[in-house]
């Protein structure tokens, strides 16, 4: 149960899911993260558990391509009662290809490539890779030019 919403196997995957998804970019440098699109119910589901992170959140997007936005705050933090051993996705300095000026996203499960619309799973990263190189170092696409080349 999140709040006094009932939850069913479906909606508990799912929420354990998004919880690791949460986790990976609280414990990340970056200051907002965009959550694919989902259904109405998904999206409260999110922002409740965003609640317990203390992540700003914010709806955008329209119809079927509405999603949710996180943000971080100063108050931002795993909370105790998750704070859990999450693998790091790390492939060190393997570096791959892609088509110049493809988006590559980088799924929690470890899987990475283009996205596919139908099956895109929780994401971690998503990044247009302009040069078509790329890393996969700390939970994050890194290209040539970032600095944790």
């Amino acid at each position: 149960m999140i709040d006094d919403t009932k939850l069913n196997s479906d909606d508990e995957l799912f929420l354990k899911e998004l919880e690791t998804v949460f986790i990976r970019f609280v414990d990340s440098g970056k200051e907002q993260f965009n959550l694919e699109p989902m259904n109405s119910y998904k999206r409260r589901l999110a922002h409740k558990l965003a609640s317990q992170f203390e992540l700003e959140t914010e709806s955008i997007g329209e119809d079927k391509e509405r999603a949710v936005l996180l943000k971080k705050t100063p108050q931002t933090k795993i909370p105790t009662s998750r704070k859990v051993k999450l693998p790091r996705i790390d492939t060190g300095h393997e570096t791959y290809y892609a088509k110049p000026g493809v988006q590559i996203v980088l799924r929690s499960d470890g899987s990475f490539g283009v996205p596919w619309k139908e099956k895109d799973g929780h994401l971690i990263d998503k990044r247009v890779v302009h040069d078509g190189v790329f890393r996969i170092r700390s939970n994050q696409i890194v290209c040539q030019d970032d600095s944790n080349w």
